[in-house]
């Protein structure tokens, strides 16, 4: 009898240790939830001003960003302090493409991160989520949270927000061995009182200089159609098809557009016919953090473009030619 109730507690005990690191797990994703929902809505509701730097390998950027607020519409300007003087956008918000229900993703057309609640629900099942502490980014308290993905089919993330507004100060985009393949941090930033609101909205008065609004957000969506549902075989875990953009959206070459999404990053997919005239284009390249790889298959070329390791880029462009050559065979 008691060697029966030693094993029971014994059971009892590996029970509980194989429980509480999941109920952890759950009060952790609830609580970066929390503050990722902040961060949003900061991004919608608060004007702000300031300086930041961005670095990506050997390159360095700084830049200053003007963000106003007025009556539901946004309005940014984010201008370069080094070499000509000029509108810009820093190298982390270039060529990303985004999902038409604007899920995807933590890099997207904005220059800061933006992750909608259904977004990160999916993202759970790819990544770890955790609060990290307390630090301070350009003399302000931030909380820091760390990203961290279940497998080596995607980066990891690294953002410190504003403790009281939830504005984000700083984040890094990790490799797959948790080194920094980007950084993005404020020097400086003026918000709430600290700003002269009527001097923001003289500097953003010529529409010329507006470089972003909610309305061309949504619109630079409109081409691509939810596709949700669609299964692919062979893609990496957690990746399905969010949006496809159909030939007579794009050109008449009978060219597709499709977006694949974990959640946090998309991966967008380009299919075309090959035609004689078209230079053979093989393998895999990068520019900054973006990646592409690119491959032909009888009279089709796949392009895989992504800010995700190349294992998956290959992945999904080779599942793409799969279902290309079973096309044919129907």
């Amino acid at each position: 009898m008691k060697l029966l109730t030693n094993r029971m507690a014994v059971v009892l005990l590996f029970v509980v240790s194989a429980v509480e690191p999941v109920m952890a797990q759950g009060e952790q994703f609830k609580a970066v939830s929390e503050w990722l929902d902040r961060m949003a809505h900061s991004g919608r509701e608060q004007s702000y001003q300031g300086t930041f730097v961005y670095i990506a390998g050997m390159d360095m950027e700084t830049l200053s960003i003007t963000h106003l607020v007025k009556d539901g519409e946004v309005r940014e300007r984010v201008v370069a302090l080094s070499g000509p003087v000029k509108e810009t956008r820093p190298a982390a918000a270039r060529g990303v493409s985004d999902t038409p229900s604007g899920e995807a993703a933590l890099l997207s057309d904005s220059v800061f991160p933006q992750i909608s609640p259904q977004a990160l629900r999916r993202a759970r099942r790819a990544y770890f989520f955790r609060l990290d502490g307390d630090d301070r980014v350009a003399g302000l308290s931030a909380q820091k949270i760390s990203i961290i993905p279940r497998d080596r089919f995607r980066f990891g993330y690294e953002l410190w927000l504003e403790r009281e507004t939830g504005l984000i100060l700083r984040w890094e985009l990790l490799d797959t061995n948790r080194r920094p393949l980007a950084k993005l941090m404020f020097t400086e930033l003026r918000v709430g009182d600290a700003l002269d609101l009527e001097r923001l909205e003289q500097e953003l008065r010529d529409e010329k200089l507006v470089s972003r609004s909610l309305e061309a957000a949504v619109s630079a969506r409109d081409s691509l159609t939810s596709e949700q549902g669609i299964r692919f075989r062979g893609l990496p875990p957690s990746f399905s098809l969010t949006g496809r953009a159909h030939a007579n959206a794009l050109d008449q070459t009978g060219a597709e557009h499709l977006v694949f999404s974990d959640g946090l990053v998309s991966v967008s997919v380009y299919l075309e016919p090959v035609t004689e005239s078209q230079g053979r284009r093989q393998g895999l390249s990068r520019m900054g953090t973006t990646s592409a790889w690119s491959r032909q298959q009888g009279d089709v070329q796949v392009t895989t473009v992504g800010e995700v390791p190349p294992a998956t880029l290959k992945r999904i462009g080779q599942s793409m030619l799969n279902e290309a050559a079973q096309r044919q065979r129907r």
